[in-house]
């Protein structure tokens, strides 16, 4: 990876100063326009009042909106100081979510459209909770967005810098569809993140992009990153009809659609589809649920010059990790993306399962959260500890001397996490060299015990290990 790649609020403030007359947004209703100059000014003189504030790296910023042009701001905002922003579910609002995000996360500033203002007030009030509230549009009694925006003068705009970053560092705070209680939040950190655009083409051409998406999906929030880092020009839009989303395809010409399947669905029952020029369209992508086969075999003859493709993926892994272009498999999510790792197993044993085997997908990737927000029991059940293969282990027991071996995961910065073994004997080195394929190297180095740390069953406690690894440099 190149040198500060994970630099993400840099990155995007880098963007909007080299290219300021870039258009970065349209409102596809009004049709107004936002450039890269503007953006920056306003994302500025945002990070700057929520600094006023006491806001510090690492403290939680709420937001609880639909899609409009100042909706993404707060977000630039908030990766140029190091903040954690949380997008709030903000279609389903009532007074028991908002008390549950509310005691989770302890934001220090929330910023919500003028509907959602009273049941969040009111919410607050019964907790004796201490909260300062930004209203995107005007309401009696709370501060307005374009308010906050004038208190900072333009000599402290021109001098601003990003907060330093670590990779490592929280940055990005999203929840899970809930479908079983409340949603849990998902922390990711700008490593992860930055690795979340790394599947996408680039070929340097600026795109114009139309998605479906709030900031509440973690797709949403990638593509108000996304379309700044590759520079796109968004077609922003809240709660469209598909017939009318057809209009503004037409009419401002979009090159990518991002979809959710049950949209895609839809767009494929608009009656007289065939009346709208959608030839512009040169990447569709569609994934967060399984498509009917029929509806994916039509999708060519509606999107003639399109690239069409089905992701799959999860919150906790970052978005996409498995893609499809087969239109012949149509009950195939698709292959395994670069840098990531894939197995299934039975979730009784944890052996790993071979083909056409019913089981539980596993993930490897840069791409994956660092916790559940604040839940390291539901954390401790979903992270699988033994993600290297036991083929390394089996490797390194062939050798003439070794009594007992354990491979671990240490974390790294550019692969998220490398093999490391523990081993008992010291004349190993040049035999593994030539036994492991590149696959397996073991990259995170080796470390000679005298003995093993076991569990009181007397097996090895490899995550007594797991923790050694990550002291070690």
């Amino acid at each position: 990876m190149p040198d500060g790649y994970y630099k993400i609020g840099e990155r995007i403030l880098n963007q909007f100063k080299k290219y300021p007359d870039f258009v970065g947004q349209i409102d596809g209703i009004t049709g107004i326009k936002d450039t890269y100059a503007d953006m920056g000014d306003r994302s500025i003189r945002c990070a700057l009042w929520l600094k006023e504030q006491g806001v510090s790296p690492g403290d939680v910023v709420g937001i609880c909106s639909k899609n409009h042009l100042d909706t993404c701001i707060p977000v630039y905002a908030s990766f140029y100081i190091g903040a954690i922003i949380n997008p709030w579910w903000d279609t389903c609002i009532d007074e028991e979510l908002v008390k549950n995000l509310i005691e989770t996360t302890q934001p220090k500033v929330l910023f919500i459209d003028e509907n959602h203002a009273e049941i969040i007030t009111r919410t607050i009030t019964k907790m004796e909770y201490s909260l300062l509230i930004v209203v995107f549009g005007i309401k009696n009694g709370y501060s307005s967005f374009e308010d906050v925006l004038k208190t900072q003068s333009n000599e402290d705009v021109e001098k601003f810098e990003c907060t330093r970053v670590e990779p490592k560092d929280p940055v990005f705070l999203i929840y899970t569809s809930g479908t079983s209680g409340f949603p849990k939040g998902v922390l990711h950190s700008y490593h992860s993140v930055a690795h979340m655009f790394r599947y996408y083409p680039d070929d340097g051409t600026p795109s114009i992009d139309l998605y479906f998406f709030r900031l509440c999906w973690i797709s949403g929030t990638r593509m108000v990153l996304r379309s700044i880092i590759f520079k796109a020009t968004m077609i922003v839009c809240d709660n469209l009809a598909e017939e009318d989303a057809c209009k503004i395809i037409e009419k401002y010409k979009v090159t990518r659609l991002w979809l959710g399947t049950p949209i895609l669905n839809r767009f494929t029952k608009i009656k007289d589809i065939e009346k709208f020029d959608l030839s512009s369209v040169k990447l569709l992508s569609y994934g967060g649920a399984a498509a009917n086969g029929q509806i994916i075999k039509m999708l060519p003859s509606l999107f003639k010059n399109a690239d069409i493709s089905s992701r799959y993926g999860s919150t906790e892994c970052g978005t996409a990790i498995i893609g499809s272009t087969r239109f012949d498999k149509s009950d195939s999510c698709g292959k395994v993306f670069f840098n990531v790792q894939i197995k299934v197993i039975d979730p009784d044993t944890n052996k790993i399962l071979g083909p056409n085997k019913k089981g539980e997908l596993c993930v490897l990737s840069p791409k994956l959260m660092i916790s559940y927000w604040k839940n390291p029991a539901k954390t401790e059940e979903i992270v699988d500890s033994d993600v290297i293969p036991r083929i390394v282990e089996n490797v390194i027991e062939m050798c003439p001397g070794v009594a007992e071996v354990a491979v671990v995961a240490k974390p790294s910065f550019e692969h998220h996490e490398v093999p490391m073994a523990f081993i008992t004997d010291k004349e190993i080195i040049e035999f593994l060299e030539k036994n492991l394929s590149n696959e397996v190297k073991l990259l995170g180095g080796v470390c000679f015990l005298d003995k093993m740390p076991y569990t009181p069953s007397k097996k090895i406690a490899k995550h007594r290990l797991y923790t050694m690894a990550k002291t070690i440099c």
